[in-house]
């Protein structure tokens, strides 16, 4: 005998790995993705410029303390701090219906947004580092101006080619 149905807490694994499924099934690049991550990345970082916390900002300085000491290892714990760093931006939002709709994204992301070539030399601390700077000065358009700029490697030849012909 079965035990029946199971009530559990809700997880938001499922709605990342739905979108991830629902866009493998079309033709998204990782261009695309990547794209729509940049719109995303900027408006977050001009919302958190705005409206974060001392806590905040405490929270995301730990995050990129923690990403600038993992910048020269293996690229999956970079990819962890870099989202770690990422995650706790768009918690200064603020917001909570953007934080429950985009914190599961996260991942999918992040996933959507490598290759199998990609390398650490992606995980730019400088451009990181103007990020945090602007958010802490509460400068929201150089939050929004560093966070673009943080996303230039798209533009690289090597790059280019790769994200262009990559399906998610």
């Amino acid at each position: 005998r079965g035990i029946g149905t199971t009530v559990t807490r809700p997880d938001s694994g499922g709605f990342a790995d739905a979108a991830l499924m629902m866009l493998a099934r079309g033709d998204a690049t990782v261009r695309d993705a990547l794209e729509a991550r940049v719109e995303i990345e900027v408006m977050v970082a001009g919302v958190a410029a705005e409206r974060h916390t001392p806590d905040d900002l405490e929270q995301i300085r730990a995050r990129m303390t923690t990403f600038q000491s993992t910048v020269r290892s293996e690229i999956l714990a970079v990819r962890e701090a870099d989202l770690a760093l990422h995650s706790a931006i768009l918690r200064a939002t603020r917001l909570p219906v953007l934080i429950t709709l985009l914190g599961p994204l996260g991942e999918l992301i992040q996933r959507t947004s490598m290759t199998p070539n990609s390398t650490v030399r992606q995980f730019d601390v400088e451009k990181h580092l103007f990020i945090v700077d602007a958010i802490a000065a509460r400068d929201v358009e150089s939050a929004r101006t560093a966070m673009r700029r943080h996303f230039e490697f798209m533009e690289e030849p090597i790059y280019e080619a790769e994200i262009g012909r990559a399906h998610v």
